[in-house]
């Protein structure tokens, strides 16, 4: 196999050379989700694990990428595939990474109990993967899922759904946000069935995949006995959850711990700004009051966007501060 090499950021990647390569050469690496790839590390960078495991590892890019950013005891690069395995030696070698363990296998056989960062990044849904690795997950270890499958999460495949992740979504509004309220759903709900319970630290979700970051929390024998044997699902085609759903992950969602450094955060925003939308979400009657008009009918804000089923009174828009100021004055 003969090789190209390119530069991301701090790192050197080996890839196959598109103009030799034979079909059975292919080892998958977008450039295309390097927004992924970045947002991921400036997590890794706060969170700072000692043990990270890179389940779906393709070239190794999005494991290379935190080893040589973060102070790690140990990088374990797991795929199925042997051309990927041997990628990913040659690309460590080029970095010069260290304290690397390199396992050719299926990720639902590896053994991650000592991991405080996992990566499941697989083409398609994450849940079978995920599944395993909260079996052995400890409290503080943060889980990254990252799925492909946008019709299945958004609601245009429910049976698929209901299959997969064991929840019943309709097609709605709003698939974007749909695909992350029902990924945090799956895991809380995989979470119990093992006496585990997590928290949703951060999530976003464009056109081709939706990553969401988990952290496992301190157990609490009594809210796990209440949701032991109770999967919940979304219970109509405005994304409305079960109430206890919507109180319980709005107070997390609105936690006022910030995990990030937010100049950090600024700066991978400046960078993607242009070749991403990003959705605002307004409490109307703050933003009413503190400009002193009145509010009005309901119905009339559904021209500005859509309604949180969790917050009647909050909408989630593309429109920026100054569009949604400009038309409630109108």
């Amino acid at each position: 196999m003969k090789y190209e090499t390119i530069r991301e950021e701090n790192i050197k990647l080996y890839l196959p050379s598109q103009r030799d390569m034979k079909k059975s050469d292919v080892v998958f690496y977008n450039p295309e989700a390097k927004l992924s790839r970045d947002l991921t590390l400036l997590l890794a960078k706060q969170i700072c694990p000692r043990v990270v495991y890179d389940m779906h590892a393709g070239t190794g890019a999005m494991g290379l990428r935190i080893a040589s950013s973060c102070n790690l005891e140990k990088i374990v690069f797991v795929d199925a595939n042997p051309n990927a395995i041997e990628l990913v030696k040659k690309n460590v070698e080029l970095n010069k990474i260290k304290n690397v363990d390199v396992i050719e296998g299926f990720a639902e056989d590896v053994n991650t109990e000592d991991a405080e960062l996992i990566l499941i990044d697989p083409f398609g849904s994450p849940a079978s993967v995920y599944k395993k690795v909260i079996e052995q997950a400890k409290e503080g270890c943060v889980i990254a899922l990252k799925a492909t499958d946008m019709g299945t999460i958004s609601g245009r495949y429910p049976k698929k759904a209901k299959k997969i992740y064991n929840i019943e979504l309709k097609r709605n509004y709003c698939p974007r946000e749909s695909s992350i309220r029902l990924l945090i759903t799956f895991a809380y709900n995989e979470a119990i069935k093992q006496n585990k319970l997590i928290k949703p630290i951060f999530s976003y979700a464009t056109n081709y995949y939706t990553h969401v970051f988990v952290k496992v929390i301190k157990e609490n024998e009594q809210e796990i006995k209440i949701n032991k044997n109770q999967i919940w699902q979304y219970t109509k085609s405005d994304l409305s959850f079960l109430k206890k759903v919507e109180q319980k992950y709005w107070k997390l969602f609105a936690d006022k711990k910030r995990l990030f450094d937010l100049k950090e955060v600024k700066k991978v925003l400046d960078k993607v700004k242009n070749n991403y939308w990003f959705e605002y979400v307004y409490h109307i009657p703050s933003v009413c009051k503190s400009l002193s008009v009145p509010m009005k009918q309901r119905e009339e804000y559904l021209n500005f966007g859509v309604f949180l089923s969790f917050d009647e009174d909050t909408i989630t828009t593309w429109l920026k501060k100054d569009e949604l100021i400009r038309k409630l004055k109108d």
